[in-house]
C-alpha cells in the first residue's frame, strides 16, 4: 500500500487499525452481556444470537454459555469490529485540513459506528444482521453501536496520536531560524610603538635631544611635546622675557663672550657648535 497525500502512512495506519479494532472488540464483547443482564436476559444471549448467520434462526434463541456457539459469536463480532476499524482508519486519513490525529480519530470513530448501524439494520437483510435485536431492545442495540464508536475513537486517537494530515504537513511553513546578532566589535585601539615612545620620553619631563626640532624657538610651529613652553632650548637667560616684555626669550649672539657664565674650557669645536645653534647651517670649515 502506498500512502497518498490524504491517507496515513503505513506504520500509523497499522497502529491505528490494530488499536481501534482491539478496543472496539473488547468494549462490544464486554458491554453486550452487561446490557443483556440489565434487561433480564441471559448474559451470553446477544453474542450467541450472532451465530444465526451461520447456524440458522434457532441459534438466536440460545442463551446459555456454549463454547462452540459463544466462541463463534464472539469471533464474528470481533471480526466485524476489525472490519469497521479499517473503514474508520481510512476515514481518518481522508479527514485533512490540519486536524490532529486525536480529532480525526473521534470524528472517524463515531462516524463509522453510525455507518455500521445503518448498514447492519437498514441495508442488510435480516439473515445477515448481528442478531442483537433477538435479546436486546432497540435502545440497547443502539448502545452497542455507541460502544463500537467509543472503541474505534479511542483506538484511532491512540494510534494517530501526534499525527497531522499529510496535506497540513506539506502546507506548514517552517519557522524561521533565530538569527544570532554578530558579536559587538570593540573600536580599534591605536598601535603605540613603545620603543619610539621610550626614545621621546626617556624620563618623566625629559625630551630626548635626538628628537629636537628645527624650530626650537617655537616661532613657526608649536612643540607638541611642550604645549606650555616650559622646556625651551634657547640659551638666553631665564627671565629675559619678563624684563623686556617679550613673549619669547631673547636669542643671544653666538660666542663664548656672549655667555653669562662661560665655561672655563672652550675649544674651536665648541665655538663651531655654538655658532650652528639655533641655525641649521654647518660651520664654514665643515
Amino acid at each position: 500500500m502506498t500512502s497518498s497525500p490524504h491517507s496515513p502512512t503505513r506504520p500509523s495506519f497499522l497502529a491505528a487499525w490494530l488499536a481501534a479494532g482491539l478496543l472496539a472488540a473488547c468494549l462490544v464483547l464486554v458491554s453486550l452481556p452487561l446490557f443483556a443482564i440489565l434487561v433480564g436476559q441471559p448474559a451470553w444471549a446477544p453474542i450467541n444470537a450472532t451465530t444465526h448467520i451461520i447456524q440458522g434462526p434457532e441459534a438466536a434463541l440460545a442463551g446459555g454459555f456454549d463454547a462452540a456457539r459463544t466462541g463463534l459469536g464472539a469471533a464474528i463480532n470481533a471480526a466485524a469490529c476489525f472490519f469497521w476499524a479499517a473503514v474508520a482508519t481510512l476515514g481518518a486519513g481522508l479527514l485533512s485540513r490540519g486536524r490532529t490525529g486525536t480529532a480525526r480519530g473521534w470524528i472517524a470513530g463515531f462516524g463509522t459506528a453510525a455507518l455500521a448501524g445503518v448498514v447492519d439494520y437498514v441495508l442488510l437483510p435480516a439473515a445477515l444482521r448481528p442478531g442483537w435485536e433477538h435479546s436486546l431492545p432497540a435502545l440497547w442495540v443502539a448502545m452497542g453501536f455507541v460502544m463500537l464508536g467509543l472503541g474505534l475513537s479511542l483506538g484511532l486517537s491512540l494510534g494517530l496520536r501526534g499525527d497531522v494530515s499529510a496535506r497540513h504537513r506539506g502546507s506548514a511553513q517552517p519557522e524561521p531560524a533565530a538569527t544570532v546578532p554578530p558579536p559587538a566589535q570593540s573600536p580599534a585601539q591605536p598601535v603605540i610603538d613603545t620603543r619610539l615612545d621610550a626614545m621621546r620620553h626617556p624620563e618623566p619631563g625629559v625630551i630626548d635631544e635626538r628628537q629636537s626640532r628645527i624650530d626650537p624657538a617655537g616661532r613657526v610651529t608649536e612643540d607638541p611635546n611642550d604645549p606650555m613652553g616650559a622646556t625651551t632650548k634657547q640659551p638666553g637667560r631665564i627671565g629675559d622675557e619678563a624684563e623686556t616684555g617679550r613673549d619669547t626669550p631673547e636669542v643671544r649672539v653666538a660666542g663664548r663672550k656672549q655667555m653669562s657664565n662661560p665655561p672655563r674650557h672652550w675649544t674651536p669645536t665648541d665655538e663651531e657648535s655654538d655658532e650652528s645653534f639655533p641655525a641649521s647651517d654647518p660651520p664654514a670649515n665643515y
